[in-house]
């Protein structure tokens, strides 16, 4: 199988050296095993213990248990990884005695997100990709889709789509809610540009509100410190998200241009609808009457804006059946 693999001339590992070295590639993973795993991880000694133990840990498949299988199922799934982080001709200037360091770190770094938070000393030095590259193809390998428009438009509808295909739907609105309720920065941030929307040292967001909706300045600023942190935490969860083998995501904001969330688009969508639909569902959404439905949408940017800042644009005035139809024919 693994002319790549050799040791002294023309042979496979042997056996008892395979199961030792991968013994103690995953003796480096100790801060992701429990120290139960590890210990018996430590104590195998016949070969045939330690290739059972990494069997059941994920290496290898079906019963067949000896090195060569695993060696061969383990080189396949790299070659798949690995074809995954690069082209051919790339493939062809590596090194194979350095996949294995790859694959480790291909590895542990899908776990390190699985446990949300970052863990020492977990990769091998002396791979082909560093660690940011790994990641960074983890993260392209998603589809991201994002969904902007003028409020009202609906465009919370074509997320239900993106949700019946099992992908992650990510709406900024409520980010940044749940970010006011928990990033102490950003909360401090905002204290300090907006003190008269606090009182009592906890942000009143009607004040909040009432401040920026018509001073375009303050408005600005707002943008501009909150802007930063919902992106961050978008990109934190498509991390994460793509780490645990996610391919589809979608980005519904209204401000996904001129956060710059659009960069991370695969494609983006303008949904835009008429007046009097935007009307209808601005009132039955909030609770609130015609004229303050009208005063919501005149303050807002016009449907060119969207259109012309967008890959390709969707009208919504008909059916839901309809727009979902026209939606996954753009998107899928």
């Amino acid at each position: 199988m693994g002319k790549g693999y050799k040791y002294d001339s023309d042979k496979l590992l042997p056996e008892g050296l395979f199961a030792s070295q991968v013994a103690q590639i995953r003796a480096k993973e100790s801060k992701l095993l429990s120290d139960n795993d590890l210990q018996k991880l430590m104590q195998c000694e016949p070969y045939e213990d330690c290739l059972r133990l990494l069997r059941d840990r994920g290496w290898g498949s079906g019963d067949d248990l000896t090195a060569e299988t695993l060696l061969r199922t383990e080189r396949e799934n790299l070659w798949k990884a690995m074809r995954g982080m690069c082209n051919e001709q790339e493939m062809h200037t590596f090194d194979i005695f350095r996949f294995p360091k790859d694959y480790h770190n291909f590895k542990a770094a899908i776990k390190e997100a699985y446990v949300q938070k970052e863990v020492p000393n977990i990769y091998l030095e002396g791979g082909t990709l560093p660690i940011e590259k790994i990641n960074e193809v983890l993260f392209k390998c998603v589809k991201i889709i994002g969904i902007t428009g003028p409020t009202g438009s609906g465009k919370s509808t074509a997320l239900k789509i993106i949700e019946a295909n099992g992908g992650l739907v990510l709406d900024c609105d409520k980010i940044y809610h749940s970010l006011l309720d928990s990033n102490a920065e950003m909360i401090n941030e905002l204290k300090q540009r907006f003190p008269d929307s606090f009182s009592n040292d906890k942000l009143d967001r009607k004040k909040l509100s009432s401040i920026v909706f018509n001073d375009t300045l303050a408005l600005a600023d707002l943008n501009r410190i909150t802007h930063k942190y919902v992106s961050s935490e978008v990109k934190k969860r498509i991390e994460s998200f793509a780490m645990n083998g996610g391919t589809l995501a979608a980005i519904d904001a209204v401000e996904l241009i001129s956060s710059g969330l659009n960069n991370l688009c695969t494609k983006t969508v303008a949904v835009i609808s008429n007046k009097e639909s935007r009307l209808r569902r601005i009132m039955t959404r909030d609770g609130i009457s015609e004229k303050s439905a009208e005063v919501r949408i005149a303050s807002g940017r016009n449907d060119d804006y969207y259109i012309s800042n967008c890959d390709t644009f969707i009208e919504n005035n008909s059916t839901e059946e309809d727009f979902l139809n026209k939606f996954s024919k753009e998107v899928f």
